[in-house]
């Protein structure tokens, strides 16, 4: 990725940043922006200002320190953040530093404003007494923030710039996970699993005649590149699995392309055909990372297909289904003991002109990238369908309901049990996600039990 494409997504997630702050403000979560400096703000700061050894000082001193967030001791500046640009604001942060005789430590004080500066008619540099350096050109927001980072001629701390905002910003915004920390009194457990992706990634050009293939093979649906692949794939009874993609005229999978055979179905151009490092992929744009999001939910997918747990594209869930004709699955697995999990089940209709219910124990998943470094978010859920995959009209309703009996231990069971399967039970090979059997805990949303537990009923 060059300096042009570099600063332009730059920019692309400063803008995600601010207009996420707006709306959480707004929303009056005042710990934001403490979480803000110690998360997602230092590296851009810290190379913005050309501060090597800026810190978060609420971290690094276990307390709420008064008027400063970030801190580089060893070139003597402190940096407060905010979310409010009011002049009132900038005039409290300059009095707590000198009632605190914080200049004996800092020389500098600089603001980062989370929204728009305003502009100001009072001298700003009045506010001090002279201890300290404080003028306008200490106020900051992010349009300033960009606007030094473009300066910065090292284009490879650019670069980590780009990535740690991406991290945090890419997906599930990382502000979700500050809101819900800051309105919990318990641990509510979500699991990451780890995982081990594989160690290439090859990618060719695509060489499709889509007219052709409609005329092959009418009566089908073709939106993308993916479908006309997969059309021909089932039309020749081909063994290449489901999990590729396709991005921009290219073909994408962990699995070799040199010896599949696609090329002689008209598919890629082989002599495209080019193996490249994962990272350096996910890791040039935006657009990439989100595309190999893409790639692993389908090898995820693909990996679970012959297990019998199939993807509900309504719900965006996986869910299990029947392995066989009986009207009921079990799975024998080993938490703290070994024991036995139903997974799916017809419920009986109530009256004879109803249809059966069939109730499949999902889950949705959420591929997080943490410093280069994948990890999968489980969150257990349940499918009510009416032909073992359409969901039921009375889906919703019984969903609710289910989630308002479960308790937080059964939702915890749940949990491990997904990650259980899926580190144990999978038929992997050297181009499949793997998955570490150990999981990282971290806090969510609170619930108490007595305050969504029903009264139990039999199903």
């Amino acid at each position: 990725m060059n300096r042009q494409q570099t600063t332009t997504e730059l920019k692309k997630l400063l803008a995600i940043l601010k207009a996420e702050v707006a709306l959480e403000t707004a929303a009056s979560f005042s710990d934001i922006k403490t979480a803000l400096a110690e998360i997602i703000l230092r590296e851009p700061v810290s190379t913005a200002l050309n501060l090597p050894n800026l810190v978060s000082l609420n971290a690094a001193e276990k307390r709420n320190f008064p008027a400063i967030d970030l801190a580089d001791d060893s070139t003597r500046t402190g940096i407060q953040v905010t979310a409010t640009s009011d002049l009132g604001k900038i005039k409290h942060t300059v009095n707590t530093f000198i009632e605190h005789k914080l200049y004996e430590r800092f020389d500098k004080l600089f603001m980062l404003l989370l929204s728009d500066k305003k502009k100001y008619r009072t001298n700003l540099s009045k506010l001090s007494d002279g201890s300290f350096e404080f003028t306008k050109d200490h106020v900051l927001d992010l349009n300033d923030l960009f606007a030094k980072l473009t300066e910065c001629a090292d284009l490879a701390a650019l670069r980590r710039v780009t990535q740690t905002l991406r991290a945090n910003l890419v997906g599930d915004s990382i502000l979700d996970s500050i809101r819900e920390q800051s309105t919990q009194t318990d641990v509510l457990h979500v699991n990451l699993l780890p995982i081990r992706i594989p160690e290439s990634l090859y990618i060719a050009r695509l060489t499709l005649d889509k007219k052709a293939i409609r005329v092959l093979i009418p009566k089908r649906r073709y939106r993308y590149d993916r479908d006309y692949v997969m059309a021909l794939l089932a039309h020749h009874d081909h063994e290449f699995g489901r999990d590729f993609s396709c991005h921009e005229g290219s073909l994408l999978s962990f699995r070799p392309l040199e010896d599949a055979g696609l090329n002689k179905l008209g598919i890629i151009d082989e002599g495209t055909i080019e193996p490249i490092d994962p990272p350096s992929y996910f890791g040039a744009s935006l657009d990439t990372e989100i595309q190999f999001r893409f790639l692993l939910r389908l090898s995820l997918q693909s990996a679970l297909r012959g297990h019998h747990i199939f993807w509900q594209h309504e719900e965006k869930m996986f869910a299990f289904g029947p392995s066989d004709d009986k009207p009921i699955r079990a799975e024998v697995w080993l938490g703290q003991k070994k024991a036995t999990r139903v997974v799916y089940k017809v419920m009986p209709p109530k009256d004879d002109n109803a249809r059966p219910i069939h109730k499949h124990f999902a889950f949705r998943v959420q591929f997080k990238c943490v410093e280069g470094n994948w990890f999968l978010v489980i969150d257990p859920k349940w499918l009510f369908s009416w032909d073992r995959y359409h969901k039921s009209f009375a889906h919703p309703r019984l969903a609710a309901l289910t989630a308002q009996r479960e308790r937080n231990a059964q939702i915890y069971q749940h949990t491990r049990f997904i990650s259980w399967y899926l580190t144990n039970c999978l038929q992997v090979d050297e181009y499949s996600l793997r998955f570490d059997k150990n999981i990282v805990v971290v806090g969510g949303s609170t619930f108490e039990d007595k305050d969504w537990t029903g009264t139990h009923e039999s199903d």
